[in-house]
C-alpha cells in the first residue's frame, strides 16, 4: 500500500475590491471540479499500478509456527501450517501405506476424538487454551486431509 502525501492548501490572496474596505480571497490558479476529478482518478490509477508490499505475518500458532516467506492471505498460512502438520503426521505414521489401510469408518472415528479434544479445549478458561484449541483444529484438519487423500487414491484403484 502507498502513502498518500496531502500538499499543504494554496495560499490565498487577499484582494480589495472596489467600493469595500474589507476584500475578498482568490485563490492563485483556482481548480475547477472537472480539473479535480481528473487528478483524482489519476491519483487512483497511480495508486493501483504502485506494487503491493507483501508483509510475512507474526505466526499465529506458537505451537506450529511455520510460515511461508511471503505469505497474502491468512488463509495461506493456515494451508501452510495444515500442510505442515500432515507432513509431521506423515513421518509419524509411515504415510500412505498406513493411512490406506483404514476404512472410512475408522477416518471418521479419528476425527471425531480429534473433534472431542477440540470441543473439551474450547469449554476450557485456562489462558493457554486458545492457543491449544487453535493447534488441535490444525491437526484435526491435518488429519481430514489424510482421510481425503486415503479416500482418493481408493477411489483410482477402482
Amino acid at each position: 500500500m502507498t502513502d498518500v502525501v496531502k500538499q499543504p492548501p494554496k495560499r490565498r490572496k487577499r484582494i480589495a475590491s472596489k467600493g469595500e474596505g474589507k476584500g475578498h480571497t482568490q485563490s492563485k490558479g483556482a481548480i475547477n471540479p472537472e480539473q479535480m476529478t481528473d487528478t483524482v482518478a489519476r491519483m487512483q490509477q497511480a495508486a493501483a499500478a504502485a506494487p503491493a508490499v507483501v508483509v510475512a505475518p507474526a505466526p499465529i500458532c506458537p505451537i506450529c509456527p511455520i510460515i511461508p516467506k511471503r505469505v497474502a492471505t491468512p488463509r495461506q498460512v493456515i494451508s501452510a501450517q495444515i500442510d505442515a502438520e500432515r507432513g509431521r503426521q506423515n513421518q509419524q505414521w509411515g504415510g500412505a501405506h498406513h493411512d490406506n489401510g483404514h476404512s472410512r469408518r475408522v477416518w471418521t472415528s479419528l476425527i471425531g476424538e480429534h473433534v472431542d479434544r477440540a470441543m473439551k479445549l474450547a469449554r476450557s478458561r485456562s489462558a493457554s487454551s486458545g492457543d491449544s484449541f487453535r493447534h488441535r483444529l490444525v491437526v484435526t484438519a491435518a488429519l481430514c486431509v489424510a482421510a481425503i487423500e486415503a479416500h482418493d487414491r481408493k477411489e483410482q484403484l477402482k
